[in-house]
């Protein structure tokens, strides 16, 4: 598999960008469904969890990861715009 942006790399977005994630099948590879795990659409929920945890003594839950299916861009071909709806600091990967 083939992941654009790459696996590690980090990205700066300003309001109004949007991210788009690639991923492309190799030759010979399995075919199926490709999804996008991240915490870009979980601020709230961050937010909330932090808070509640430091008032209980106790680790977040990491509740605001979810996984967002990709499109099928053509033949081995996924992929997802993503237009960043808080600021913040966020992960994904494909």
């Amino acid at each position: 598999m083939l992941q654009s942006p790459s696996p590690g790399t980090t990205l700066r977005r300003f309001a109004g960008d949007v991210l788009t994630v690639t991923l492309q099948q190799v030759p010979g590879g399995r075919t199926g469904h490709a999804f996008v795990r991240t915490n870009i659409r979980g601020a709230a929920t961050a937010r909330r969890e932090r808070l509640a945890a430091a008032a209980e003594d106790r680790p977040p839950l990491a509740t605001d990861w979810t996984d967002l299916p990709m499109a099928p861009a053509g033949p081995g071909l996924f992929s997802l715009r993503i237009p960043p709806p808080d600021v913040g600091l966020f992960a994904a990967q494909a």
